[in-house]
């Protein structure tokens, strides 16, 4: 039970993270014809029966536009939206620091 709900967790953390970045990033750059096009889509599925297709693709979008490696890339996007938007730390000069040393603070959290 505890693995499910980790991994429960960790489901929701990241859909959470997906929805921001698209809301905060993602939704600004895209044009108005392909916004037009996903709540197409959107009123398409809904009347099939089927929820939560626009959100699934503003989802894939945002992880297909993250450039280089996404696994690594990823990691400190989510770092940012853990201390700015969650914790609410304004700091520069402390996210600065965390975000230099983010490895060896995980590392030493982890033992």
């Amino acid at each position: 039970m505890g693995k499910e709900l980790g991994n429960g967790l960790l489901l929701r953390v990241m859909e959470l993270f997906l929805d921001w970045q698209y809301d905060t990033l993602v939704s600004k750059q895209i044009p108005a014809e392909f916004k037009q096009e996903i709540r197409g889509v959107q009123k398409g599925t809904r009347a099939r029966g089927l929820k939560g297709v626009r959100v699934l693709m503003e989802r894939i979008l945002v992880i297909s536009s993250y450039p280089g490696d996404v696994t690594v890339d990823m990691s400190y996007a989510m770092l940012d939206f853990f201390l700015e938007d969650v914790l609410r730390i304004r700091n520069p000069a402390l996210l600065n620091w965390v975000e230099n040393n983010m490895f060896a603070v995980a590392k030493f959290i982890s033992r």
